[in-house]
């Protein structure tokens, strides 16, 4: 495929760093109610627009019915979490864009607290995954795209891509980029450390390595990675 041969150039020519994605997409769960005293410091917080602090420095800005985010409204801690969005009695639910800390941000749907539905989940380095959700964890079709511009599609089930074309991080933090097949790495793929440094590049067949890559050959590259088989 045309994305593997560019990434096989970039590797040849020494370029390729370290890809910055990683899957079990963290997921913060909190609903709106804290066990933490809170006031109301503006507005109605019990039926129409206000603004709730909790001791802790949380706070929420927005709309309320019967005491609870209900409406559209804004909800950030001092750890650094911010959601702006759809609430419904208490929970996210609708379309919304929260932040996590660090600067990763989700923008889609949500269904009690958790990602469910259409949405983007993008990394701080650019990289971006867009498509189906499911109990907070890529469902179905779905598309990464890199901070380069390279686009892979794959089907996933459960957050892990089993056809088509994905990223897996191992827990070792070594990488599989490529095609895959009934969950396993079959097609053309590339294995990367840690580091973003080559392990091995080619053809594989039911998560085995088959053929090297041409500059593989070449002694470009040094073989190996059948640890990393999953």
């Amino acid at each position: 495929m045309k994305f593997l041969q560019n990434i096989w150039a970039r590797i040849a020519l020494g370029t390729v760093g370290v890809l910055v994605i990683a899957y079990g997409l963290a997921f913060v769960y909190f609903r709106f109610i804290y066990e933490e005293p809170a006031e109301c410091v503006q507005g109605n917080c019990e039926n129409g627009l206000g603004t709730l602090v909790y001791e802790s420095g949380a706070r929420y800005v927005g709309q309320f019915a019967d005491g609870e985010a209900h409406g559209f409204g804004t909800f950030s801690n001092q750890a650094g979490h911010r959601y702006e969005g759809a609430w419904v009695g208490g929970d996210k639910q609708g379309f919304g864009k929260y932040t996590y800390p660090g600067g990763n941000t989700y923008e889609g749907e949500f269904k009690a607290n958790i990602k469910s539905g259409q949405g983007s989940y993008t990394w701080g380095d650019g990289t971006k995954y867009t498509g189906a959700w499911l109990d907070g964890e890529p469902q179905g079709k779905g598309k990464v795209l890199l901070s380069d511009g390279t686009e892979l599609e794959g089907e996933y089930d459960n957050g892990v891509v089993t056809d088509g074309a994905g990223i897996y991080i191992y827990d070792d933090g070594s990488r599989y980029i490529g095609q895959w097949k009934a969950g396993e790495r079959h097609g053309v793929g590339v294995m990367l450390d840690d580091h973003g440094g080559l392990i091995w590049a080619g053809e594989w067949e039911e998560g085995e390595q088959k053929d090297a890559a041409p500059f593989m050959q070449e002694g470009e590259g040094e073989a190996g990675g059948d640890e990393q088989a999953g």
